[in-house]
């Protein structure tokens, strides 16, 4: 939070080692975190605000499988109304890569 504040306030660029390691930062393997984070995020019996976490958290996984969970939870209209720009960006973050 504060390299961010010293960027938008004070002008400051963090060296170019550092903002290359932020693109270049390793896959996070699909592990058992990822599973229980897709299956939260498709069960309607959950609580919403635990299903609306899971979807930003599963986007640090570039995996098929988050695609498919993330792209299965644009289909539910409750997480749509409560979560659809977040959905959005986390669908975009990972069917980018």
């Amino acid at each position: 939070m504060m390299i961010l504040h010293y960027v938008e306030d004070h002008g400051y660029r963090p060296p170019e080692e550092f903002l290359k390691s932020l693109t270049d930062a390793e896959r996070l393997t699909w592990d058992w975190r990822a599973e229980r984070l897709a299956t939260v995020l498709l069960d309607k019996s959950e609580d919403l605000d635990f299903r609306c976490e899971a979807i930003a958290d599963l986007a640090h996984w570039k995996d098929p499988r988050a695609l498919d969970a993330l792209t299965r939870a644009a289909r539910d209209e409750e997480l749509v109304d409560v979560a659809g720009v977040d959905l959005g960006r986390s669908l975009g973050g990972v069917a980018v890569r």
